[in-house]
């Protein structure tokens, strides 16, 4: 630095403390709440220092040397150094290890992290002297900081770490263990076929070249057992002893190419794996050799690092750590630990109270335990604690959300207080309003006990001050549409306008056709409501006539598909939007949709008819918001999408409706001949029949798919007599609705179609269903096809053909159960979550590196939970700024429709 004497490095000092000064008053003066609010994306923070020479370490440690020493100068001098300058990084002292660290190689890393303590750098266990203590970062930031300050790191493990994701502490010790390896290898004898999870030690590695293209790999691994199946006499004579037993594995592997059977290659790969290095083995035996001696195919070995011999004497489990993006495991591993002794008991911002209510450990102990544990049951409480953060904050920001789009505190209380009591607040049929009523009187059939129940609880929530955000749910064929046009009859009699926006055309002229003429039997024309369908099929004249309808008021309700959310559609008093098959649209598409009561058109025309203040409150409400799906999501699904709506189900079917057969058939000459023997018994006793087909035309990169245009023809001439329709997605509308009608009408009998026959088609006499290529189909969406037969009084039948036996496992869960709940927790065991929104959409739904929620179902209820006394407490979350820093630097939520 070029400092001459002592005068001029304290004038440098003092030159930097005015600096300082100064800087800190201008940052006084800047409104950072107001610029984050501005500037969401703008995160205010701390830079690391920028390290302009290969010798950076070096000088830092000269620096920091150098400011100690002036600290104690200016102390016994009497000046107030301390408070003018203040250090933002810990003082680490001079150690031989950090004078060449950014030179190290490759081999010299990997021997880092076999070093003794001694050569570790001591500020892992020395922390900064107590007089700078202050001057540190908060513990909550500690997990926000950038990997850079980890001992150790160098600038090309640097790069290796940011390259694989692993950008700030937290998001390394996010990186779990995939498994732990027990040390203590279990009891019992161990055959073919058996997986095996043992820890050993490396006897052999050997490679070898088999032919000109084939390389060959054995590693024999050495494990010690206890064994347990002793004679009776023998565990009289040795009670409390144990006999071990010495068992070989043999790890053979092989390569196929010239470059992996050269001896170089076999030479290097084979050296990784040295005579007494301890292993951990996992994988399934594939057969019994003579003496002791097992051969394994398919295995994964774990080298443990020599470190790690205290975890063999303490029998402690060792953590085994996925590679990711190229850093392998054990540079995981290591930097791991580097980051576990930064952090301090106070890195933990949730309340103490929710952690004594639900039984969690501190976030300190939890990381601990996850990486490293003294036991099982210690590694499985901190999972537990770091699977209630993900599913926590998750329901903590939809909820904080839903209420800031509600204004006054006793709003939101009074919302928050509905989301935490499920008891059922209903009202009597004869509190309903009269459309309502005359429209319950009008149905040919009589409401079941759930289809009540839930027109009950909608109606009591659409009568309240706050805004109804509910998700109805219901299996096939349940009744949910009747359910939802008493809702919207519900708010036509208080004189404003409901919406009904489907996915398809030929599901919103069904409906409207079915509300016309339930309708047509109200008595006076006076009281019936005006209803409109607006489809993407409707003329240019007429949308301009319903658009203008809608915002004038004359049409109080309108059924449409997308073109309801188009910037030309505006309402003069929209109050409930209800959303059919939900999980068909999109985020955004949903978003827009709920988003016309805040156009400036709806305010402005509103403006004009206020009155007094109750109508200023009736103005601004948010809208009423119904979705529903017929495909049944399991509880704690829906509680991940959907934790800010309540949840409503219809869990029992009409009477009258007749369990459907349902087989599942390998899809072979066999399995054809019977199911067209079956249909030909069917057509005979006057039923109708859906034929299901994956594609409409034939494909050349998948021949095993049968088409429906292409099997048309041979359809026809096997089933002479029968007329015969075609349906899919290319026709244009009126060729859809003449194929439905003529269907609908018994002019064809048969009828070829693809799946957009899934949604809404309602043929009550169409009797059997065969679903070709079923292994194409979910789950739910095989469930929603059975549902368009046996809506009748005709027993019916539905059958899946599989081009594959090995799909049959699957489809034959569709044999037990008809319950769609039951389904749906079956598909969620058999197959996970998966995209839980079809689409990854960018911070609406976040990863969860450790949860499973087909497994933790509870923990997400007790998060929801936790998150709604939290927020009944501090609406928002002023008594918890931990909290609410903690909810910003996690992954986002972005409002629906932004």
């Amino acid at each position: 630095m070029g400092y001459s004497n002592t005068q001029e490095l304290i004038e440098q000092e003092r030159a930097r403390r005015e600096s300082a000064t100064e800087l800190i008053s201008v940052v006084k003066e800047i409104d950072f709440p107001e610029m984050c609010a501005k500037f969401p994306c703008i995160k205010i923070g701390d830079s690391s220092p920028i390290e302009l020479y290969d010798d950076a370490a070096s000088m830092k440690q000269k620096e920091t040397m150098l400011s100690e020493n002036l600290t104690n100068f200016m102390r016994e001098s009497g000046g107030n150094f301390e408070a003018a300058y203040e250090f933002t990084e810990k003082c680490y002292p001079l150690g031989p290890t950090l004078t060449n660290v950014d030179h190290l190689s490759i081999s010299e890393e990997s021997s880092l992290k076999t070093q003794p303590m001694s050569n570790e750098l001591v500020a892992d266990s020395d922390p900064c002297p107590s007089s700078l203590a202050d001057a540190t970062v908060s513990d909550c930031s500690i997990l926000d900081r950038s990997i850079k300050c980890l001992p150790g790191t160098t600038s090309r493990l640097y790069r290796k770490l940011e390259g694989g994701g692993f950008h700030t502490i937290r998001k390394l010790l996010q990186h779990f263990p995939r498994t732990y390896a027990d040390l203590q290898n279990p009891q019992g004898s161990i055959g073919e076929g058996q997986y095996i999870m043992l820890f050993g030690t490396v006897v052999s590695s050997r490679g070898a070249r088999l032919k000109h293209t084939l390389g060959y790999l054995e590693v024999v691994v050495s494990c010690s057992l206890i064994e347990s199946e002793l004679s009776s006499s023998d565990k009289s004579c040795n009670s409390g002893a144990a006999e071990k037993k010495t068992i070989h594995l043999h790890l053979k592997k092989f390569f196929s190419g010239t470059r992996f059977a050269s001896q170089s290659f076999l030479k290097c790969i084979s050296s990784k794996y040295r005579e007494g290095d301890l292993a951990y083995v996992s994988g399934k035996i594939h057969k019994s050799l003579a003496n002791g001696h097992y051969d394994l195919r398919e295995y994964t070995i774990d080298m443990l690092e020599e470190e790690q011999q205290c975890n063999l004497l303490d029998r402690k489990p060792y953590p085994i750590y996925p590679s990711k993006a190229g850093v392998k495991p054990s540079l995981l591993s290591f930097f791991i630990s580097r980051a576990l002794k930064m952090l301090t008991p106070g890195i933990d911002p949730m309340p103490h109270e929710v952690l004594v209510e639900f039984n969690l450990p501190n976030l300190f102990d939890a990381y601990m335990g996850i990486h490293k544990p003294k036991n099982r049951d210690e590694a499985a409480f901190a999972r537990r604690r770091l699977i209630f953060d993900d599913f926590f904050y998750l329901q903590l920001g939809r909820l904080f959300q839903m209420l800031e789009a509600v204004g006054t505190r006793v709003e939101k209380e009074k919302l928050l207080l509905k989301c935490k009591n499920h008891e059922l607040n209903a009202v009597g049929v004869d509190e309903w309003s009269p459309l309502a009523r005359k429209l319950l009187k009008a149905l040919p059939y009589s409401l079941t006990r759930s289809q009540l129940n839930a027109v009950k609880e909608i109606i009591w929530d659409l009568r309240r001050p706050v805004p109804m955000n509910r998700l109805l749910q219901g299996d096939v064929g349940c009744g949910k549409t009747i359910v939802a046009f008493l809702a919207c009859m519900e708010v036509i009699s208080s004189g404003f306008q409901a919406a009904f926006m489907v996915p398809t055309e030929v599901l919103a002229l069904q409906h409207y056709e079915h509300l016309t003429s339930l309708l047509e039997k109200f008595d006076g024309d006076e009281c019936k409501p005006n209803v409109a369908l607006l489809t993407g099929s409707t003329s240019t004249r007429e949308s301009r006539i319903i658009r203008n309808g809608l915002k004038t008021g004359e049409i109080a309700m309108v059924i449409g598909t997308h073109s309801l959310i188009g910037d030309k559609t505006a309402f003069s008093a929209l109050r409930i939007s209800v959303i059919d098959e939900q999980q068909r649209f999109g985020v955004v598409q949903r978003g827009r949709f709920n988003s016309k009561l805040y156009t400036p058109l709806t305010k402005s025309s509103d403006d004009d008819t206020i009155s007094d203040d109750n109508s200023d409150s009736e103005i601004f409400m948010a809208p009423h918001v119904l979705a529903m799906s017929a495909t049944p999501i399991p509880r704690t699904l829906a509680l991940a999408l959907y934790g800010d709506m309540s949840l409503t189900q219809i869990t029992d079917l009409p009477p009258g409706r007749q369990p459907i057969e349902t087989l599942a058939l390998e899809g072979n000459d066999a399995g054809f001949e019977t199911v067209f023997q079956m249909m030909r018994d069917e057509l005979v006793d006057g039923g109708k029949v859906y034929l299901v087909y994956p594609i409409i035309e034939e494909s050349e990169q998948l021949p095993q798919l049968h088409a429906a245009k292409a099997d048309f023809d041979s359809i026809k001439q096997k089933f002479e007599g029968y007329p015969c329709g075609l349906l899919h997605g290319r026709m244009r509308s009126d060729e859809k609705d003449g194929a439905l009608s003529s269907f609908r009408s018994g002019e064809t009998r048969i009828l070829l179609s693809t799946q957009v026959i899934e949604i809404g088609v309602d043929v009550p006499d169409a009797s059997m269903m065969v679903v070709m290529n079923a292994e194409r189909f979910g789950i739910s969406q095989l469930h929603q096809l059975r549902g368009r037969v046996g809506r009748g009084e005709r027993k019916s039948k539905c059958i899946f053909l599989c081009s594959a036996s090995s799909a049959l496992p699957r489809l034959k869960v569709l044999e037990k159960s008809s319950d769609g709940f039951y389904l749906a927790n079956a598909d969620l065991l058999l197959r996970g979550p998966g995209d839980l929104l079809g689409k990854k959409q960018s911070g609406h739904l976040p990863e969860f590196p450790i949860a499973r929620l087909e497994i933790d179902g509870s923990i997400l209820q007790e998060a929801h939970l936790a998150a709604l006394n939290v927020l009944g407490t501090s609406n928002d979350l002023a008594q918890y700024p931990g909290l609410k820093v903690e909810l910003s630097m996690r992954q986002p939520l972005c409002i629906l429709g932004d």
